[in-house]
């Protein structure tokens, strides 16, 4: 089953962005005006988000705890394109491309094995992390339940009786937990949004953290840039990888 689309990235007014600095973390806080104006409001501003770049620091977990970490730069164009590149001491050891044709993935053979992300799914990652652009909420089928404290939940039904949960901080209107749930009620993927901070008048969780059976997969952000013009070749595989069926 394929993970489905998230959403996480948040525009806000400048002036929002300043009143919330009394919160724990520096992004704007929203009176409670029931689920319709809440989902509204997060569909408005994911749409004003077109291009996302970024350093960071990658972590990547087998289910029996071996782990490598990596440098990495992620480049996101909305909607529909990734890629994500890592180096281990300055060399190349890792390339994910996504685009509306395809997956491209390079691991070399030095790796295999090991806590690669062959291991952990890189076809999950990829359709992960693009549902981080604000369409989920624009979905006309999404069910709200709660508000009446700190967070409420936005479910949407998906194939084969499963459903995604996504739960909602109630004050900023911030994702902070997406699972996908299978039809006998068994988790099958989840992913966790924390230590949002402030990127011009865009907000944009510092950290991630992706699990499911074939492992977890931590990014940590760092210089994050939003709407920042990428050269034409950013989404272009490398020649040497390899095309996911």
């Amino acid at each position: 089953m394929g993970v489905p689309r998230l959403s996480v990235v948040m525009v806000v007014p400048l002036a929002a962005l300043m009143a919330g600095c009394a919160h724990r973390e520096p992004i704007p806080r929203y009176p409670w005006q029931g689920p319709g104006e809440a989902l509204r409001i997060m569909a408005d501003r994911a749409t004003a988000v077109h291009t996302v770049s970024s350093q960071a620091d990658l972590t990547l977990y087998k289910p029996g705890g071996d782990f490598i970490r990596l440098d990495a730069a992620a480049a996101m164009r909305i909607p529909g394109y990734l890629r994500l590149r890592a180096w281990k001491f300055g060399q190349a050891v890792f390339d994910l491309t996504y685009t509306p044709e395809g997956l491209w993935l390079v691991v070399p053979p030095e790796m295999k094995g090991r806590a690669s992300p062959q291991h952990l799914n890189a076809r999950q990652l990829a359709r992960a992390w693009p549902l981080m652009t604000g369409e989920f909420f624009t979905h006309r089928d999404l069910k709200v339940e709660g508000g009446g404290g700190s967070k409420f939940k936005v479910i949407e039904p998906q194939e084969e009786g499963a459903k995604l949960v996504c739960e909602v901080d109630r004050d900023t209107l911030t994702p902070r937990r997406y699972t996908v749930v299978d039809s006998a009620g068994k988790q099958r993927f989840e992913l966790l949004l924390t230590d949002y901070r402030g990127v011009g008048e865009t907000v944009w969780p510092s950290r991630i953290t992706a699990t499911s059976g074939t492992g977890k997969i931590v990014i940590v952000f760092q210089d994050v840039e939003v709407n920042a013009e990428l050269p034409p070749a950013t989404f272009t595989p490398p020649r040497r990888a390899e095309k996911q069926p």
